[in-house]
């Protein structure tokens, strides 16, 4: 909080803009993350694709299991951050009741003369590396300076709606990514049983409690969509499979039948 605070008073920002700032650097910090948690299971789909000997089948089957446990890390790992990014721009932003939100209260604290506020000049000045210098050479009245903050104007003032509004736009956008990200990790599974596993695993996360019931059904739907879309990849590929196999299999035995009847042999 103690950046936000420095970016109202320094860079004379009001809340607003400060929150918007926070949004985008958490935007950032989501899509590095994605960027960072790539999967690789383009060898271990080949394999299966084969008839493996019974050495290449074990390696197959520990392949899947590791790019399993990958993207259900991945995925778990990805949704803690976007919880965890709600609840701390709620706690920070968000008013409690009839009371002002925690930044806006920091702000009113620090009009007052007590000795053990948050956030001060003193306090401020001791954190930077040159401190002992600056305590010797600076005059008390910059030691001791209070900057003053109209906490009655609209710079420092911000509502729950507007908090709220522009959470949820947050949520949605990133929500959006997550589910293409994850339609990209789960194209590295091949059983729509493992790849129903991953959702199950993340739609039980104790994190998404977190959330409103709004907010989880919006996650819910994010997870289940992009892991059904991938299921009926992979029953559909099965089907084709199965029926280039049927067709395959008539067309042989329609020929050992005609090779072996006698008529045919005769030209008749």
């Amino acid at each position: 909080m103690h950046a936000l605070i420095s970016l109202f008073l320094l860079d004379s920002m009001s809340l607003n803009d400060t929150l918007g700032v926070l949004l985008s650097q958490r935007t950032k910090s989501v899509q590095a993350f994605f960027s960072s948690s790539k999967q690789s299971g383009n060898s271990t789909k080949a394999q299966t694709r084969t008839a493996p000997t019974e050495a290449n089948g074990v390696d197959t089957r520990r392949g899947g299991r590791k790019i399993l446990r990958e993207v259900k890390r991945a995925l778990c790992e990805a949704i803690d951050l976007l919880v965890g990014t709600m609840r701390t721009i709620q706690s920070i932003y968000s008013p409690e009741g009839v009371k002002s939100s925690s930044i806006e209260s920091l702000l009113m604290e620090i009009q007052t003369d007590r000795h053990d506020l948050t956030i001060s000049t003193a306090k401020v000045l001791g954190n930077l590396p040159s401190a002992s210098l600056l305590d010797l050479y600076l005059p008390p009245s910059i030691k001791s300076y209070v900057p003053y903050i109209d906490t009655t104007g609209a710079s420092a003032r911000l509502t729950g709606p507007t908090v709220s509004s522009k959470l949820e736009r947050w949520f949605e956008s990133n929500l959006s990514s997550l589910s293409n990200r994850l339609e990209q990790w789960v194209t590295s599974i091949n059983s729509a049983r493992d790849v129903d596993d991953v959702g199950s695993a993340a739609l039980a996360l104790p994190s998404l409690h977190r959330l409103s019931a709004t907010e989880r059904t919006m996650l819910q739907t994010c997870v289940e969509n992009a892991c059904n879309k991938r299921i009926v990849e992979i029953w559909g590929a099965a089907f084709q499979s199965l029926r280039e196999e049927f067709a395959a299999s008539l067309s042989k035995s329609l020929e050992l039948v005609r090779t072996s009847d006698p008529a045919s042999k005769a030209g008749n």
